[in-house]
């Protein structure tokens, strides 16, 4: 991946001090307008029960960074779904859908397929539609008011009972809740897979079939993009994209995607997500875009540009978080588990902001950013499932 030159900083002149009182005085008032602006995170936490499996809590962004220090004082995890969301399941992934309607959490998967839906606002929990196959931890994206399912491991045994065809899904919240009860309401329908799947297999390798499993993924404009793990020795199988207008997969790069997990937006073009543990690890800043290029030679085919920018914050690379969600222009937060004490338990948030974000050309090899730590405690919940990250989703809205 190519990096920007650092470009050589300009002569420093001496200011005056009313000058410097103005910029002091402009640079509260950009971070106060942030504070406001930011979104409210909401955590989706794995409990281990059954009935239910998993709870929804929210922490203000807004608030915490108001906080003199970052991070002196703990704060509470409220919590949004009472005892738990009734509907969800164990094996649900989990992801936040925006419509002229309204804004909602939605929860998928699981040996049922069951689909569950939250308005954090309202605090009303319906029920939706049953994907047409269940699917385990499906990879969840979200693009102009439509869900889409994708089997995270898909399979071509019919007995597996999971992730069998079809391997993607979508789910309109454009006219309305997607509603079990209602009979007008949208359902989940089929969509093509991409070729990285078990599409094309030999009679031979129905037998043992190889093992397939999505790496990372994000969504780019109008494109959901998709690679797969990759076994040690093997050749790159590339990256796909779906385009949600066309519904059609192209091949979009030749080599995989280079972080894990998933890319979240965090402005424009820029997105933020996970170095592979083999690359070190850490967090980075992605430039990512795709465009159109044609050929005398071969016909008009999409094509994903890529640059890197590794995130450090006071000269250290940042660890690798396993889970991001986006905060507003330009900042974005980690979130990760605290050890129980007694029958508290809590998270740890990290919240960072990029400098410079607002001219995206300017931005260097190495992203600084500023970052500040909030501890939140779940006061009174015994019931989180016992995990190294009982926190499966940090959702904002």
């Amino acid at each position: 991946m190519a990096t920007k030159r650092r470009l050589p900083f300009p002569n420093p002149t001496k200011a005056s001090p009313r000058s410097i009182l103005e910029t002091k005085t402009a640079t509260k008032r950009r971070r106060d307008e942030s504070a406001e602006n930011r979104k409210a995170v909401y955590l989706v936490a794995e409990l281990s029960t059954n009935e239910p499996s998993h709870s929804v809590f929210m922490v203000d962004a807004a608030a915490a960074a108001a906080v003199a220090g970052g991070g002196g004082e703990v704060r509470r995890a409220h919590p949004l779904s009472g005892s738990g969301l009734t509907g969800a399941k164990h094996g649900m992934s989990f992801v936040a859908v925006r419509s002229e309607h309204g804004s909602w959490i939605l929860g998928a998967g699981g040996r049922g397929g069951c689909t569950v839906i939250y308005d954090p606002i309202t605090m009303e929990e319906f029920r939706g539609p049953h994907l047409h196959w269940p699917k385990q931890e499906p990879v969840l994206v979200s693009v102009g008011g439509v869900v889409y399912a994708i089997s995270r491991r898909p399979r071509v045994r019919l007995a597996s009972r999971l992730d069998y065809l079809p391997w993607v899904e979508s789910l309109s919240f454009n006219m309305g809740v997607p509603r079990l009860d209602r009979m007008d309401s949208p359902y989940w329908k089929s969509l093509p897979p991409p070729p990285l799947f078990p599409c094309l297999l030999r009679p031979s390798e129905y037998r043992n079939p190889p093992d397939y499993c999505v790496s990372s993924f994000a969504v780019v404009g109008s494109h959901i993009l998709l690679s797969m793990e990759q076994l040690p020795g093997e050749e790159q199988r590339g990256t796909y994209g779906f385009h949600v207008v066309d519904k059609a997969w192209e091949k979009v790069h030749d080599c995989n995607l280079p972080f894990v997990g998933q890319a979240v937006s965090i402005g424009g073009s820029l997105f933020a997500a996970a170095m592979p543990n083999n690359g070190g690890g850490g967090a980075s800043v992605f430039h990512m875009s795709i465009i159109k290029v044609s050929s005398s030679s071969s016909p008009a085919s999409w094509q994903l540009l890529v640059q890197e920018f590794p995130v450090a914050s006071l000269g250290r690379m940042i660890p690798q978080p396993r889970i991001f969600s986006p905060l507003g222009e330009g900042s974005f937060c980690s979130v990760g588990w605290l050890a129980s004490s007694g029958r508290s338990h809590g998270c740890q948030i990290k919240e960072y902001q990029i400098e410079g974000a607002e001219s995206k050309k300017d931005l260097q090899a190495t992203v600084q950013v500023k970052h500040q730590d909030q501890t939140y405690q779940f006061k009174g919940q015994s019931r989180f499932l016992d995990t190294h990250m009982p926190i499966v989703a940090a959702l904002s809205m």
